[in-house]
């Protein structure tokens, strides 16, 4: 099977040993450039370029620097994000800037989501630092190291939800895990992935993790205010409503969830 690059006529090369300059130094690059690469250049393969070797990255840099800022976004209830384009560097996304660009993150977004719309934007960003970079009129901006941070890796148990937190951080957490690893729970023993829902005004009705059916869902209390419940996953079934699943599976009395 020809790769994305191969059906659009464009040489593809595999590259098994990132510190290994040799495959990239045969294309011989005036500009390189890597997105979403997980692992740090020596300064072999950054010396290959004759002209530049640049990074996509989807935050605003210096901020979340590291695997996985757009969950990351989510988590801190950052209102805006965006791409920044920097130059490749020794050090973890901390290379000059040569552009940025900005947007809202929508209060319902998930991380999926967000990043595929950071991703179309961050195309975007790239060609317009490539165009620069063409012209002669790109300008790189040292990063504010005194504004740095980092965040790590989503790992599996990042998506136990931890219903003794506020609603509000319960639903940062839900959607910085969906799609990956997923925002993970349990009833009676049976797992449950939630996919959608909102915080809710209303005080928690009773210990964190209690459930119950209302209008439009299941709403299970948190350690401070609730959480709607509006789309899950059985474990083995498909995705549907929680109404739906509610009327497959009527709560029974006392129903609380906890963390698988």
């Amino acid at each position: 099977m020809r790769s994305a690059g191969e059906a659009l006529g464009v040489k593809t090369v595999v590259w098994e040993d990132p510190s290994d300059p040799a495959p990239l130094a045969a294309t011989a690059p005036d500009v390189a450039c890597v997105a979403a690469f997980g692992v740090l250049l020596s300064p072999q393969v950054l010396a290959v370029p004759h002209v530049d070797f640049l990074n996509v990255h989807p935050s605003l840099l210096p901020r979340h620097r590291g695997g996985a800022p757009v969950p990351a976004t989510i988590l801190a209830g950052d209102q805006e994000t965006g791409v920044t384009i920097h130059r490749t560097v020794e050090a973890l996304d901390a290379g000059p800037a040569v552009l940025s660009r900005r947007t809202e993150v929508g209060d319902r977004e998930t991380a999926g989501e967000l990043l595929a719309r950071l991703g179309g934007l961050g195309g975007e960003c790239l060609d317009a630092a490539l165009g620069a970079i063409e012209k002669g009129t790109a300008a790189f901006t040292e990063q504010d190291e005194a504004q740095a941070t980092e965040c790590s890796r989503l790992v599996k148990d990042d998506g136990r939800v931890r219903w003794p937190a506020s609603a509000t951080q319960v639903d940062r957490q839900i959607r910085a895990v969906t799609p990956w690893p997923g925002a993970r729970t349990s009833l009676g023993g049976r797992g449950l992935t939630i996919h959608r829902g909102r915080p809710m005004d209303q005080p928690a009705a009773g210990p964190a993790g209690s459930a119950a059916e209302c209008p439009g869902g299941l709403a299970v209390a948190c350690g401070s205010g609730s959480y709607m419940v509006e789309g899950v996953q059985p474990d083995g079934r498909r995705e549907m409503s929680a109404a739906d699943w509610l009327r497959g599976t009527p709560l029974p009395d006392q129903a609380r969830f906890e963390s698988p």
